[in-house]
Formats: structure tokens, C-alpha cells, sequence
């Protein structure tokens, strides 16, 4: 197996266990919060979603190319967006309601076409995936929020693992004789999984 299918495995099984800890304890969220939790679920589904069919096209088949090429697409212009979104609702509980984020989730889909019609794809995935991680941040700092340390540390942790691979790593090259786009998907997953781990806490959060 490739050290492609690898990376993309490392990838998937953190994107499920995020995925796992929201849908398993879905019911003990508050009832302000199963909102955002299924937003949650629909962004980490969709991570998980593309890194198995990463793992399938260069682990197996190419029979799953067109497949991942999708979901690629939606794994970086929709899914960490929405985790982010979720962050800030979640952590501020702001109680956005169901129309809002359809208005959200259209919102990204016009500008992410906008960005496709003028070649913009690149800085878009990266301002996206930037704003995403800025959300999270103010959601876990933002001043006398009741945040434990231990999802502010999560969070935290995660967005640097995922700036770092957005920013300093990339996809293009090699680094110290590993592919980058192997780098970044283990930078990337570990940040998954303390997102995962992060917004889980905050769902979980008593209210005041």
C-alpha cells in the first residue's frame, strides 16, 4: 500500500472518531446544541467520507478516482468551514437556527462557484480553511466564556496542527524525504481528531 493510502487512512479513522463521538452521544447534548451537533456531523462525514475513498483510490482501486475527486471538493470548501461555524455556535451558544445554516451552507456553496468560474480555488480553499480555524479560536478565547481548559486546549491544539499543514507544509514537494501531501494529512488528522475531541466537550458543557 502507498504512502499515500496511508496518510489518507490516518486521516479517515481521526475524521470517524470525531464523527463517533458526536453521533454516540448526540442524545446527552442540550437542546440548544443538537443543531450544531448535526452540522458537526454533516462536516466530519464528509471528512470521513473523503479520506475513505482516498484511502480506496490509492490504497485499491482506481474504480473511486471521480468519487474522491468530489468529495475533495467538499472536504475543504464545505466541511471545515461548517466545523468552524459549529465552533463559534457551539462555544458562543448563539442558537443559530435551521434556516441560518442553510443560509450558511448556501453561502458556501455561491462562493466557493464564484471562486471555481474565476480560477480562485486555491486562495479560497486556504481563506476558508483560515476563517474556519479563526471561528474556532474566538469560540474557545473569546473573554468570560465558560469553555473548560481541556476543550480550549483541544481546540486549540487542533487549529495549530491544521494551520500548520495549511501554511508552513503544503502539498507541492517533498520535506526532510517524505511527500508533503503525506505530511499534511498527518498534520491534518491529528488536527481532526482534536477538533473532534475539542467541539465534543463544548457540546457536552452544562448550561448556565
Amino acid at each position: 500500500m502507498s504512502s499515500t493510502a496511508f496518510s489518507y487512512a490516518a486521516l479517515a479513522f481521526a475524521s470517524a472518531f470525531g464523527l463517533f463521538l458526536l453521533i454516540s452521544q448526540y442524545r446527552s447534548f442540550a437542546a440548544i446544541r443538537k443543531v450544531p451537533a448535526k452540522v458537526a456531523v454533516l462536516g466530519f462525514g464528509i471528512l470521513t467520507a473523503t479520506a475513505t475513498l482516498g484511502l480506496l483510490r490509492y490504497g485499491f482501486s482506481d474504480r473511486w478516482v471521480e468519487a474522491h475527486d468530489l468529495f475533495a471538493n467538499l472536504g475543504w470548501y464545505m466541511a471545515m468551514p461548517l466545523i468552524g461555524a459549529t465552533f463559534l455556535d457551539a462555544g458562543r451558544d448563539m442558537e443559530w437556527s435551521r434556516p441560518t445554516w442553510w443560509r450558511i451552507i448556501l453561502g458556501l456553496c455561491l462562493i466557493f462557484e464564484v471562486a471555481r468560474m474565476m480560477g480562485w480555488q486555491a486562495e479560497y480553499k486556504l481563506i476558508a480553511n483560515l476563517t474556519a480555524a479563526l471561528a474556532a479560536t474566538l469560540a474557545v478565547c473569546w473573554p468570560n466564556s465558560d469553555i473548560t481548559s481541556g476543550s480550549r486546549l483541544f481546540t486549540l491544539a487542533g487549529v495549530v496542527s491544521c494551520v500548520v499543514a495549511a501554511v508552513v507544509i503544503g502539498t507541492e514537494g517533498q520535506l526532510i524525504g517524505y511527500l508533503r501531501e503525506d505530511v499534511f494529512r498527518y498534520m491534518v488528522a491529528l488536527g481532526t481528531l482534536c477538533l473532534g475531541s475539542g467541539l465534543f466537550f463544548i457540546l457536552q458543557r452544562r448550561i448556565n
